[in-house]
């Protein structure tokens, strides 16, 4: 068993990194130049970024718009693990930060592992100090 202890910011990166890896897994690689259009790159690289995503979807045997869905059996453990943190965690920080009733986050996750438990997860505090709200780089 392991405990990791983060703020905010940092709770809401984790989010966005597992996001980004299931997705991978499931055959949606454009959201590598989504996220990287949030960055310091130019146009120009996010755009060249977007064509090779569109690449790499043809070699795997997409369509540009198609992609597995999470319980699809050729999405790997790992992506679907990763889902399923990211839906415990999206869960924990959706109550803790009062989100709207009608919220995604706040959904409970569909266990997308079967092979591996749910994570566990609890809010422990809102310290102000740690909370880094100042950073958007989300």
């Amino acid at each position: 068993m392991y405990q990791l202890e983060l703020d905010r910011y940092q709770a809401h990166l984790v989010v966005s990194a597992l996001d980004t890896f299931a997705r991978v897994h499931m055959g949606q690689v454009n959201v590598v130049a989504e996220v990287l259009s949030e960055g310091n790159y130019d146009h120009t690289q996010v755009e060249q970024v977007r064509r090779l995503c569109d690449e790499i979807k043809a070699a795997l045997g997409f369509a540009p718009s198609a992609s597995f869905g999470i319980f699809n059996e050729k999405v790997p453990q790992a992506g679907k693990a990763s889902w399923d943190i990211v839906c415990v965690l999206r869960q924990t920080i959706a109550k803790a930060e009062k989100h709207n009733s009608f919220s995604v986050w706040l959904q409970d996750p569909m266990h997308c592992d079967l092979g591996t438990p749910l994570p566990k997860c609890k809010f422990i505090e809102d310290n102000n100090a740690a909370n880094s709200s100042d950073r958007t780089d989300v």
